[in-house]
C-alpha cells in the first residue's frame, strides 16, 4: 500500500424516507504508511479547537506521529518525529492558541545514557516542531503514559520509573509550568512494581491516578491514588476480584471524575478461568479511595477497557473485545447510571482484528462519539483506525437529502446543480421551533441558511431548503439541525463530499467491465470520480463511492479501467466531477443486456436511485464478442441494438451515444471463426452510419491479447481516444482533426488497374500506412490479394497482386494481438474494420477535392451533407445540353432525380440532399452517357 487514506465503510447514511427514518450515521477510516509488517496505532485522540481531530501514537516501527483529520475523516496533514533511536507518543493536549503538546518515551535520546526517557514535544497547529525536552533520572528507565492540561496553564504527566535492585518500578508524576519547566516531581513505590497509566485533575485542583501494582510471582492489582495540588499523596488503594491469581492482568487504564465527585475507572480485571480477563468499570470514593462498586463485561477471551467518558447519565467505554485466534474487535459500551448496557457495539474493521484505545463523547448523552485505535493485519503490523458514529436526532423525517459522495447532475446553462432538502417534524410533544442548514465547501463553512421556522398544523410540520452548488473540483457538505425553543441545536442529518458534475453510463460485456492484471487506479484515481452502487446481480448498496478501475461488477465503486481513464481525462481537462455507472457483465450476448432482461433493469434502477434519470450525458457500448461466436445474424443484431438504443434515449436521454467496434479473435479457442466476428464488426460500423447520434471508435492499433486489452497500450489508449472524440460533441473541443477512427466511405478501382483506392469519411484527416498491413485485407470475388499500400491525405491506395477480375468487395480484419501493423491516422487512431465493403469499378469519386484518378473535374459540396440540405454540384467540362443527377442508395434503389441544362465551361447546379441519412451514389448523366459517379454522405444536423 501507499501512504493513503482508505475508505473502509460508509454505513447507513442515506436519504431518509418518510416511512423509514434512519438516524444512524457512521464512518470508519484507517491510515498508515502502508507496510503490513510495521506497527502504527492511534494511542490518543482529541478534538481540536477548530472542530477537527488530532491523532497521535507510534508510526512506522520507531517513530511517533501527529495527524490532523477533519470532521469528516479526511486526513489533512501528518507529521512524524524521531528522537534518538525510537520515539513513541502516548498522550497529547492542545493549548488555547492551538499549539500541541505531547508526552511519550524516547530511547537513545540522551547522550551516553541508553535508558528510555520521557519525551515532551511541542509543535504549532500544523505539527511543526517548536521544542522538545526529556524528563527522568539518569541511567533509569522512565516511561511517560499520559498528559493533561492543568487549571494553572501548565501540564501534569503520569508515568513510571525503574528504582534499581530487582528492577522494580515506581509511579512517577511530573508537574510542569506554562513554559514546560518542571515545577515538582513525585514518586510512589509500595510493591516492587507500581505503574501509573492515566491521570486527571480533580475539581479541587488535585490529581487522581490509576494504574497497576504487583510483586514478583504474585497477583497484580488495580492501583488508584489521589494527590493534592502540591503533589502530596492523600491515599492509595489496590483492588482486584476474589479469583485473582498469579500472572493475572489487573490494570487501571483510564479514569475520569464523575459529576458526583467520585472517580470512574476502567481497565482489565481477571475474572475467572472461564471468563479470563474482562473489561471493568469501577467507582472510587474521592475522599477515602474506597471502591464503591465494580462491574465486569466480557467473553471467554481476554477483554480490556482502555478509555472512558463520564456522561450526564452513565458512562461511555472504549476497549478491546477478545475473539477466537486473536481476532479481537474494537468495543464501545454505553452504560446507564446503573451500569446496565444501553448499547454494545463492536467494530471488526472489515474482517481485520481491531482495538479501541481512546474515545471522545461528542454529545452529552454519548449518542455521538469518536474513537481511535488500530486495525490489525493478519501479519504483525497494524494501521491506525478512526471511527465516528452518531445517533442523529430522530424528530425530523427526511424525504429528500443528499448522500455522502453524491454527484448531482449539473445544469449546463449555468454550471450549477441544486441540492434539495425536504422533510417534516412529526413529534408535537418535543417540537423544534426551527430547522437550520449549514453548508461547507472543502470543510470550510460557506453558508448558514436562515432558520426555517416551524409552524405546526396537527402533529407535524414540513420544511425545505434549496442550495445551489457549483460544478467544480470541490466538495460540499451539508448539516441539518433542529433548533428548540432554547436555541439548542440537534444534528438531524449530515452528508459530506457532495459534488455537481457530469454522469455517464457504460454497458456491455468484459471489455466494458475492463479489468486487467495491470492496475489503473494509481494513475487515474481521483476523489472526484463517483459511482453509485455497483453492477452485482444480487443487488447493490444504496450508496455512492469513489471510482475504482481495478475491480469488477461486484466491486464498490467499479468504473472499469478505460471508464476510470475517461473520467480522469474529463476531470483534468474540464475541471468538473464525473459519475460513471458501469453495468457491464462479462461473456454475455446482446439479449442479456436488452430492456426487461435483468441487467438493464438493474442499471436503470441504479440510475434512477442516483437521481440521474434523464440526466446521463452519454452512453458507451462495448459488446459483440459473444454474438460473434454464435453464428450471428446481422439484421438481428441491428434490431436488438436499435431496441437497446431506443431504451437509452427514453430512460437516460443522452446527448450522444458511442460504441467501440470489437476485435475478431475473442472466443476463437471455443470455435469462433473470423467470418462470424466480421459480421458483428461490420454491423457495428453500419449502425454508426444509420442511427442518429451514435458514434463509433475503433479498437485497432492498440495492444490486444485476442479477447481483452492490457491497461497500458490498451484500455488506457481506448479511454484517451474516446475522451478526444466525445470532447468535440460534449465539451466543444475544436481539436477535430485525426480524432475519429478512419472510416471508409468509398472504394474505387478502375477496371484494368492494379490499384484500389479507399476514401475516408473525414476529408481533413491524414493517414499512415504501416508495412505488413496488407496481410489484413481480404478481396472478395477474385483470387488476387493486397500486396502493399500507401496514403494520399485521407485516401488509402492499395496495391493489388493483379487487376482483380471479378472483384466485388473488400474486407479489413485488423491485425491480431499486437498494436502493429495497422492503418491509422496521424494521432494513431486505427482504421475501423469492415466486411465485404462494396468496391465501385470504373467510377469517379469526388469529395471536397478533385480525385486524382478523375477524367473530369466535378465536385459536390458540402460532402458530407446534411439531411434535406442544399448541395452544390460543380463540373468543369464542355458538356452542353441536358444533364441528369440521379441519387441511388447503396442497394441501387433510385432515391431522387433532377434534370439541368448545362453551359459551356464551368457549370454549377443546386439540388437537395436526401431526406434520410446514409451513404448514396450520385450519378451524373448526359445524353452522351455517364459523366461520373460521386459518393455522397448525408448526416443529421
Amino acid at each position: 500500500m501507499k501512504k493513503h487514506l482508505t475508505f473502509l465503510a460508509l454505513l447507513t447514511v442515506t436519504a431518509l424516507l418518510a416511512q423509514n427514518p434512519m438516524p444512524i450515521q457512521e464512518w470508519q477510516k484507517h491510515f498508515g504508511p502502508g507496510d503490513p509488517n510495521l506497527h502504527e496505532s492511534a494511542e490518543h485522540l482529541l478534538r481540536t479547537n477548530d472542530g477537527d481531530y488530532l491523532l497521535a501514537g507510534p508510526w512506522n516501527g520507531n517513530q511517533a506521529f501527529f495527524m490532523k483529520v477533519n470532521r469528516f475523516g479526511d486526513s489533512l496533514w501528518t507529521q512524524t518525529f524521531l528522537f534518538g533511536t525510537k520515539t513513541t507518543i502516548e498522550s497529547c493536549i492542545e493549548t488555547a492558541n492551538g499549539d500541541l503538546i505531547a508526552v511519550g518515551t524516547c530511547e537513545g535520546c540522551v547522550t551516553d545514557d541508553p535508558t528510555p526517557k520521557i519525551i515532551v514535544i511541542k509543535t504549532d497547529d500544523a505539527g511543526q516542531l517548536l521544542s522538545n525536552s526529556v524528563l527522568g533520572d539518569p541511567n533509569k528507565d522512565v516511561f511517560g503514559t499520559a498528559m493533561i492540561a492543568t487549571s494553572d496553564g501548565g501540564v501534569a504527566i503520569s508515568g513510571y520509573t525503574s528504582v534499581g535492585g530487582l528492577v522494580g518500578h515506581a509511579v512517577h508524576i511530573f508537574k510542569l509550568d506554562q513554559n514546560l519547566d518542571v515545577s515538582w516531581t513525585k514518586y510512589y513505590n509500595n510493591l516492587y512494581f507500581d505503574q501509573a497509566r492515566d491521570i486527571v485533575q480533580t475539581s479541587d485542583g488535585g490529581f487522581a491516578i490509576t494504574g497497576t501494582a504487583f510483586n514478583f510471582n504474585q497477583p497484580s492489582f488495580v492501583l488508584n491514588m489521589r494527590m493534592d495540588a502540591s503533589g502530596n499523596f492523600l491515599w492509595a488503594n489496590r483492588f482486584s476480584l476474589e479469583q485473582n491469581i498469579n500472572g493475572a492482568q489487573n490494570v487501571g487504564n483510564a479514569l475520569q471524575q464523575a459529576d458526583n465527585g467520585n472517580l470512574l475507572v476502567t481497565g482489565t480485571l481477571y475474572n475467572n478461568a472461564v471468563q479470563l480477563q474482562d473489561l471493568f468499570v469501577a467507582e472510587i470514593d474521592l475522599q477515602s479511595g474506597d471502591t464503591i462498586r465494580t462491574k465486569t463485561f466480557g467473553t471467554e477471551y481476554n477483554d480490556s477497557g482502555n478509555d472512558l467518558q463520564a456522561l450526564n447519565s452513565g458512562v461511555l467505554i472504549a476497549g478491546t473485545r477478545g475473539g477466537y485466534v486473536g481476532v479481537s474487535t474494537a468495543w464501545v459500551l454505553h452504560l446507564n447510571e446503573s451500569w446496565d448496557t444501553q448499547k454494545s457495539e463492536q467494530y471488526a474493521s472489515n474482517g481485520f482484528a481491531a482495538g479501541a484505545n481512546r474515545i471522545l463523547s461528542l454529545s452529552s448523552d454519548g449518542n455521538e462519539f469518536a474513537f481511535c485505535g488500530q486495525r490489525n493485519y493478519w501479519g504483525a503490523g497494524t494501521d491506525i483506525l478512526l471511527v465516528h458514529r452518531a445517533t442523529l436526532g430522530n424528530l425530523a423525517v427526511l424525504t429528500k437529502f443528499p448522500l455522502n459522495l453524491q454527484l448531482y447532475p449539473r445544469d449546463l446553462s449555468n454550471n450549477m446543480a441544486t441540492v434539495q432538502i425536504e422533510g417534516f417534524v412529526k413529534n408535537p410533544d418535543m417540537p423544534y421551533t426551527a430547522m437550520k442548514l449549514k453548508v461547507y465547501r472543502n470543510d470550510v463553512l460557506q453558508s448558514q441558511l436562515p432558520d426555517v421556522s416551524l409552524v405546526y398544523t396537527g402533529d407535524s410540520t414540513a420544511f425545505n431548503f434549496s442550495y445551489p452548488i457549483l460544478a467544480e473540483l470541490a466538495d460540499y457538505s451539508f448539516e441539518l439541525f433542529g433548533v428548540d425553543s432554547n436555541g439548542e441545536e440537534t444534528l438531524e442529518q449530515l452528508a459530506k463530499n457532495v459534488v455537481a458534475g457530469d454522469a455517464y453510463v457504460i454497458q456491455g460485456q468484459s471489455n466494458a467491465v475492463s479489468t486487467s492484471s495491470t492496475p489503473s487506479n494509481p494513475i487515474n484515481q481521483s476523489p472526484f470520480v463517483r459511482v453509485y452502487g455497483y453492477g452485482n446481480e444480487e443487488g447493490h448498496r444504496k450508496a455512492w463511492y469513489v471510482g475504482n478501475g481495478d475491480g469488477g461488477p461486484g466491486t464498490e465503486g467499479n468504473t472499469g479501467q478505460w471508464g476510470l481513464r475517461l473520467a480522469r481525462q474529463i476531470i483534468d481537462h474540464q475541471q468538473v466531477p464525473v459519475a460513471i455507472l458501469n453495468g457491464g457483465h462479462s461473456g454475455q450476448a446482446m439479449t442479456f443486456f436488452l430492456p426487461n432482461a435483468g441487467n438493464y433493469e438493474r442499471l436503470l434502477l441504479r440510475v434512477e436511485e442516483a437521481g440521474l434519470a434523464q440526466k446521463i450525458r452519454a452512453v458507451f457500448w462495448f459488446q459483440g464478442e459473444t454474438d460473434g461466436w454464435l453464428n450471428p445474424n446481422a439484421a438481428q443484431y441491428k434490431s436488438r441494438f436499435s431496441l437497446l438504443h431506443q431504451a437509452w434515449m427514453q430512460d437516460f436521454s443522452p446527448e450522444k451515444t458511442w460504441l467501440f467496434q470489437i476485435r475478431p479473435l475473442c472466443f476463437e479457442a471455443w470455435g469462433a471463426i473470423l467470418p462470424y466476428n466480421m459480421v458483428i464488426m461490420e454491423t457495428q460500423r453500419q449502425l454508426a452510419l444509420e442511427i442518429p447520434d451514435l458514434g463509433i471508435m475503433s479498437t485497432t492499433a492498440v495492444e490486444h491479447d485476442g479477447c481483452h486489452y492490457p491497461y497500458f497500450g490498451g484500455y488506457e489508449t481506448l479511454g484517451d481516444r474516446m475522451y478526444n472524440l466525445m470532447a468535440i460533441d460534449l465539451y466543444d473541443s475544436t481539436d477535430t482533426t485525426n480524432v475519429e477512427a478512419p472510416h471508409p466511405m468509398a472504394a474505387l478501382k478502375f477496371k484494368d488497374s492494379t490499384t484500389l483506392v479507399l476514401t475516408m469519411k473525414n476529408t481533413t484527416d491524414e493517414l499512415l500506412w504501416e508495412d505488413g498491413s496488407e496481410d489484413d485485407f481480404i478481396l472478395e470475388g477474385t483470387p488476387d490479394s493486397v500486396i502493399g499500400g500507401s496514403v494520399s491525405g485521407n485516401q488509402l491506395v492499395l496495391q493489388l497482386s493483379g487487376t482483380a477480375e471479378g472483384l466485388t468487395s473488400i474486407s479489413y480484419t485488423g491485425h491480431p494481438i499486437t498494436a502493429t501493423p495497422f492503418v491509422k491516422n496521424l494521432n494513431g487512431v486505427g482504421m475501423l474494420c469492415f466486411d465485404k465493403f462494396p468496391v465501385d469499378i470504373d467510377t469517379v469519386i469526388s469529395t471536397h477535392e478533385t480525385h486524382p484518378f478523375s477524367d473530369i473535374n466535378m465536385l459536390i459540396s458540402p460532402n458530407p451533407g446534411t439531411v434535406g440540405g442544399e448541395l452544390m454540384l460543380t463540373m468543369e467540362s464542355a458538356v452542353s445540353g441536358a444533364v441528369a443527377v440521379q441519387i441511388h442508395d447503396m442497394s441501387g434503389k433510385l432515391v431522387q432525380s433532377q434534370h439541368f441544362e448545362t453551359r459551356l465551361d464551368t457549370a454549377t447546379y443546386f439540388f437537395q440532399a436526401p431526406a434520410t441519412p446514409g451513404v448514396f451514389m450520385v450519378h451524373i448523366l448526359s445524353k452522351e452517357g455517364r459523366l461520373g459517379v460521386v459518393k455522397l454522405v448525408v448526416q443529421r444536423t
